[in-house]
Formats: structure tokens, C-alpha cells, sequence
């Protein structure tokens, strides 16, 4: 019994790393192109502040998605298998590879599972178990949903060492042909915008 519940860990595992892999973010210093490394999933390279290359965790909490943009591979017309995490799973997963050696921070996102919002308040509950339960004081890259509030946009900043907003397209028209269900400026400018400005 305890090998076909690591079996479905691991399949688990393996399901939300993959799809973190079409979760592209710029870094703010000369690009790193985030490669796995190992036979490992969801263990790769990010490029963090000061020059330095960290290997970290880069994983989805869920890739149940409620939206159908046309070119995600997790979109939610399309016939995949889908998986999430618990906070707690989540967690003692990080810290395993973390105690290992295998990672020295996370990436973590989602697809919108339910509400942005609420995705995002799971989200936070993962880092804010890191960091006071645990005492995690290490990197940590948060990616910010679409149209979520200020409120999650200031937690989000004072808990993470990097944020980042996915923009897929650079203007209405375009997003409404690619990603219909998303709205262009409350959506995805908005909470790039409340990043820049930092917490209230």
C-alpha cells in the first residue's frame, strides 16, 4: 500500500512540475534559461538577485484551470490528466528536496483552480507555512494570478523574494483572441501595476 501511495506522489509530482515548465519567467539579470537538471522533476536553474544561478523547486499547486486559453497546454477544454497539492503536501515536499540539498528555493504557481483569488490565498498559505512555521528565510518566486486583489498583491510582496504577471499578449485584441476569458487591463496590467508600486 505504501509503494502505490508513493507511486501516485510521484506521479503527482511529476504532473504539476511539467506544467510549471510552461510558466516562463524574465529574470532581472543576465537570463538563465531554466533547465532541468537530474532525473528529478520540477528541480531546475533560476536566475536570482546579485548574479546569482540558484537550483530551486519549480512547481504548480493545481493544474485544474477554469479558463481556455487557446495555447495552454493546461487549458481547461483540454483532455489532461489533472492534480493539486495540499498546503501541507506542498510544503514537506519542499522540504525534503530543501533538507536534501536538491533545491535552494521554489517557483511556485497555479492554474486558477475555483477563483484567482482564493488560488492565490492558497498560494500564500504555502509560503507563509515556509516562513513562520518553518522558518524558511530562502528564495522564493511567486507568480501573481490574473485579476487578483491588492490585498493578495501586498501579502504576496512582503512574502516572496520575486513576483511575476503573466502577460500574453500586448494588447485587448490580441488577448481576446488567444485568452477570452482574461480581461486585459484589470486582469493583467493591474496587478503588474500594484507590484511596481509596492506595498501600501
Amino acid at each position: 500500500m505504501a509503494e502505490v501511495v508513493a507511486l501516485k506522489s510521484a506521479h503527482r509530482l511529476e504532473l504539476l512540475a511539467e506544467g510549471a515548465a510552461f510558466d516562463v519567467a524574465a529574470p532581472d539579470v543576465p537570463p538563465v534559461a531554466p533547465v532541468r537538471f537530474g532525473a528529478r522533476p520540477g528541480m531546475v536553474f533560476e536566475a536570482a538577485a546579485g548574479g546569482r544561478c540558484l537550483p530551486i523547486f519549480k512547481v504548480l499547486l493545481s493544474n485544474q484551470c477554469r479558463n481556455d486559453c487557446h495555447y495552454c497546454a493546461l487549458r481547461s477544454s483540454a483532455n489532461v490528466p489533472r492534480a493539486g497539492f495540499t498546503t501541507e503536501e506542498l510544503v514537506d515536499t519542499f522540504l525534503a528536496l530543501l533538507r536534501g540539498g536538491r533545491v535552494q528555493g521554489m517557483f511556485l504557481s497555479s492554474a486558477v483552480c475555483g477563483s484567482a483569488e482564493r488560488t492565490q490565498e492558497r498560494m500564500l498559505q504555502v509560503v507563509e507555512v515556509l516562513r513562520h512555521r518553518h522558518h524558511y528565510r530562502g528564495y522564493i518566486h511567486l507568480k501573481l494570478l490574473p485579476g487578483v486583489s491588492d490585498a493578495a498583491i501586498e501579502a504576496s510582496l512582503r512574502l516572496a523574494d520575486r513576483l511575476s504577471v503573466n502577460l500574453e499578449a500586448p494588447s485587448v485584441a490580441h488577448l481576446a483572441r488567444i485568452a477570452p476569458d482574461k480581461a486585459f487591463r484589470r486582469e493583467l496590467l493591474a496587478p503588474l501595476e500594484q507590484t511596481f508600486r509596492g506595498p501600501g
